[in-house]
């Protein structure tokens, strides 16, 4: 088996070039650079969201305001996971929005008789471990 010399041009023919302790002819080291800018670009690419719940008028229908604000509820959650990994700058607005969404989602509920996950959700979100005020008392249930 005959070994293959790495072409010039190529990021294969650059590392040929450092390997042999030459400095790299011109197109070599265009073809190095071209390389390591698309590796940054790529590390820079942030990872894409998962798949959303998809929105409750996709089917035609028009949502009422209560599966509306669930569902918005539902892609902050999601949202607010992804960034957790690849934009945690972006976590603190989304919480806010998503907190704000809950209180408008506990006032849909209420205002159509509905006794929704909303309330009971927001609760847990203001009382977790990641609130900004004092811990409620325990519940006597």
């Amino acid at each position: 088996m005959v070994a293959q010399v790495a072409v010039c041009g190529t990021r294969s023919g650059y590392n040929r070039h450092r390997r042999l302790g030459e400095e790299a002819c011109g197109p070599c080291r265009a073809a190095n650079s071209r390389r390591v800018r698309e590796q940054r670009a790529e590390a820079r690419r942030p990872e894409v969201p998962p798949a959303l719940v998809p929105h409750p008028g996709a089917a035609g229908a028009v949502p009422d305001r209560v599966a509306e604000l669930r569902w918005q509820v539902e892609q902050l959650r999601e949202g607010m996971v992804w960034a957790v990994v690849n934009d945690p700058g972006k976590v603190a607005a989304m919480a806010r929005e998503r907190r704000e969404t809950l209180g408008e989602l506990e006032q849909a509920e209420h205002a159509a008789g509905i006794d929704g996950a909303g309330s009971d959700e927001l609760g847990r979100m203001l009382e977790g471990p990641w609130s900004l005020g004092p811990p409620s008392p325990p519940s006597s249930s």
